[in-house]
């Protein structure tokens, strides 16, 4: 895949092979071919990518991306994959035009409605962008999805706003989920905490990654930087986990 160094994703991806291995060992432990995926902030694509090869030619991945440059690396990467297509756009709560903060090439994993997540980035390079927004209910029921198997989310603490846009396919559906944690200063922002209570209060169950396992997550009142599995009791037995 295409990456540009030295982004802090793509530097991962180009000395190891592969980025968030909690991710990645989520993905290898529930996709299966034939499944759809849904990739929500998918950056430059590797994520989609995996995916991709893990479900096969009978698979589907939609990979969501709001930022125009990480967008237009998106489509470099996927546009040879069958069954992967790119929307530009943010997933949230209801449709509207969003402010994103745009920290330049060499940060854009930190991209975000919300503020700036890490420090250490230079407030100077940062640019702000309007984005079109859509819930992912209607994003996906446009692209003829009415139900995902396995959804990352990784948005950089707007997660919450995201899931309230999916509130339909999780009371129908209940699609498993990925959802990325840590309580990291962004101003005007639910906690983790948040995200936490609004899944297990629509009856999910939630595991974190351990090894090559899933575990039982205890929940907790703050989060460092992470993800959590969440999955239905019925896909939880299923898996052997309930």
């Amino acid at each position: 895949m295409v990456v540009t160094l030295p982004e802090g994703i793509s530097t991962s991806i180009w000395r190891y092979g592969f980025f968030e291995a909690d991710v990645c060992l989520a993905l290898l432990l529930l996709l299966r071919p034939g499944m759809t995926f849904v990739d929500v902030g998918a950056h430059i694509g590797f994520f989609s990518l995996l995916a991709s090869h893990l479900l096969g030619e009978t698979g589907r991945v939609l990979a969501v991306e709001p930022t125009p440059r990480s967008f237009k690396l998106l489509r470099e990467n996927i546009d040879s994959r069958k069954g992967v297509h790119a929307v530009r756009c943010a997933a949230y709560s209801d449709s509207c035009a969003l402010s994103l903060t745009d920290f330049g090439v060499a940060a854009s994993g930190y991209n975000s409605v919300a503020g700036c997540r890490n420090g250490a980035l230079d407030a100077a390079a940062a640019r702000k962008l309007t984005v079109p927004a859509r819930p992912l209910d209607e994003l996906l029921a446009h692209e003829g999805i009415h139900g995902a198997d396995v959804v990352k989310i990784d948005v950089e603490s707007a997660e919450l706003e995201v899931l309230k846009g999916l509130k339909g396919q999780v009371a129908a559906a209940k699609p498993t989920l990925i959802v990325e944690v840590g309580d990291l200063s962004a101003a005007a922002t639910q906690s983790s905490s948040e995200v936490v209570k609004w899944l297990t209060s629509r009856d999910y169950l939630v595991f974190e990654v351990d090894g090559w396992e899933l575990r039982p997550h205890e929940p907790r009142r703050t989060y460092d930087y992470g993800n959590l599995v969440f999955m239905s009791a019925q896909s939880a037995a299923s898996a052997g986990l309930a």
